[in-house]
């Protein structure tokens, strides 16, 4: 028996090579069930056990994680009627520090977490009772209680209370999505390796935050995670400018998370959700129509690890206010976008402007109808060589890329004032096949019409800055 036992600055250091295996040592194969491997420590029945201005390095090559605690204090009093320790531990300075040379882009404040902790526990053979638990750092503050079972299979139950910054979260988790904001959550922890590992359960609420280019996102949500993947549900979400509700999974946690939000939608902003769509892949002009309208209907969408997957089942409505350079549309339509391969499939899509009407169905391959009495309402696709027409139809199909759609098929204009080499001439009419390129128009059996004389003609030529 032991009175005191005091141990200053000891350095212990954890090291893990790449394929995961460590320095600790193994323990005989030789088990006897009875015992607990902690009998030892018992068997000496310190008195008090001190451990002073201690230094626990951590480093994972197979994870790139290094975990630091320096300054770190363990105070135990053994109290021999229970035949436990009671104890402290308190930790001025940790840090963890991601190591993987390939993320050295990332900012400093990315690649760092620094923290201080406190607990108070009990100790006996075979079980370790966490009374309290707290890790500060920043903005951020973790309590929590817990139980660990059985040293030889150990079981873990906990719970717990959070409230993180979600800038904090990211450098934790290495996710540079993950950038300002504030998340709080309560609820439990179980970790059994003998039974489904890890399961995690709770409450919680985001605020003001930004998820990549998603910005000022609130949201409410009951959860359920494992090491690997983690559900909100039911989701209740605050988001540009308008509502969600049902459900965010996230899986591959650890790796390359990816998302995936199914649920219904009710007014959000497309210029908002285009302008956010875009920053993310800029090959996909989604701003480059001069579109207000809110958005309301059934969704899904998933990103991260891949291109972004868009679907909507739903109904546009007018906003209340339209900027200038901007035309307000309402109408109905059931899309899926894949931003990878720029791939669109439409079904049953009409969109009303105050002047036109575009109907569209295809996939990949659009069949589109077009009538409007103002063309000046696309200006946004390029400046157009008719200046004027008092009404424009178009039946045909568009096709390429998204960033230089193509238009084939037929067309007709009344009234119309037409730009050639510089000068402006007026028609009572024009009608033909008509195929519309980035840069060209070509016309096939093309017909304008001027009070009693015709011009038949087929013509192609390359359009510059709106004049052919």
């Amino acid at each position: 028996e032991l009175s005191r036992l005091r141990i200053e600055k000891p350095r212990i250091a954890v090291v893990f090579d790449a394929k995961g295996r460590s320095n600790v040592p193994q323990p005989s194969d030789v088990r006897d069930p009875r015992r607990s491997p902690l009998d030892p420590l018992f068997n000496l029945a310190v008195r008090r056990l001190e451990v002073v201005d201690g230094l626990w390095i951590w480093n994972d090559q197979s994870t790139k994680i290094d975990f630091n605690a320096e300054s770190a204090t363990v105070s135990m009093a053994y109290e021999p009627a229970r035949d436990r320790y009671a104890g402290t531990v308190s930790i001025r300075s940790a840090a963890l520090t991601d190591s993987d040379t390939s993320h050295s882009s990332h900012s400093s404040h990315a690649s760092h977490l620094s923290w201080t902790s406190r607990v108070r526990f009990f100790l006996d053979r075979r079980a370790l009772e966490v009374t309290e638990a707290s890790f500060e750092s920043g903005h951020t503050l973790l309590q929590a209680q817990g139980t660990l079972r059985d040293f030889r299979t150990p079981v873990l139950q906990a719970g717990f209370q959070v409230a993180m910054d979600v800038a904090d979260a990211g450098t934790l988790f290495h996710q540079p999505a993950l950038r300002e904001g504030r998340l709080t959550a309560k609820g439990s922890l179980r970790y059994d390796r003998s039974n489904g590992g890890l399961h995690v359960s709770g409450d919680a609420r985001l605020e003001r935050a930004t998820l990549s280019t998603f910005h000022d996102l609130g949201a409410t949500a009951k959860f359920e995670a494992t090491s690997d993947n983690i559900i909100f549900k039911p989701f209740q979400c605050e988001a540009l400018g308008g509502s969600a509700e049902g459900q965010v999974r996230i899986s591959d946690l650890g790796r390359t998370p990816h998302y995936s939000i199914a649920g219904h939608v009710t007014g959000l902003s497309y210029a908002r959700l285009a302008e956010a769509i875009e920053t993310l892949y800029p090959t996909v002009p989604l701003t480059r129509p001069h579109i207000m309208t809110s958005i309301s209907g059934d969704t899904e969408i998933s990103f991260g690890g891949a291109p972004v997957e868009m679907a909507l089942r739903g109904t546009l409505t007018d906003p209340g206010a339209v900027p200038p350079g901007y035309m307000p549309v309402h109408g109905h339509t059931d899309m899926h976008l894949i931003t990878g391969n720029e791939y669109l499939v439409v079904r049953d899509t009409e969109l009303l402007t105050p002047a036109s009407r575009l109907t569209a169905e295809g996939a990949g391959r659009f069949h589109v109808t077009l009538t409007t009495t103002n063309v000046k309402e696309f200006e946004w696709a390029g400046k157009l060589p008719a200046t004027k027409t008092r009404r424009a139809e178009f039946d045909g199909t568009l096709s390429g890329p998204l960033r230089a759609l193509q238009f084939e098929g037929r067309a007709g204009l009344e009234g119309i004032s037409w730009v050639i080499a510089g000068k402006e001439y007026a028609f009572d009419g024009f009608h033909g096949n008509v195929t519309l390129a980035p840069g060209r128009v070509t016309i096939r059996d093309g017909r304008l019409d001027r009070g009693a004389s015709q011009i038949l003609f087929n013509a192609s030529a390359p359009v510059v800055d709106g004049a052919i």
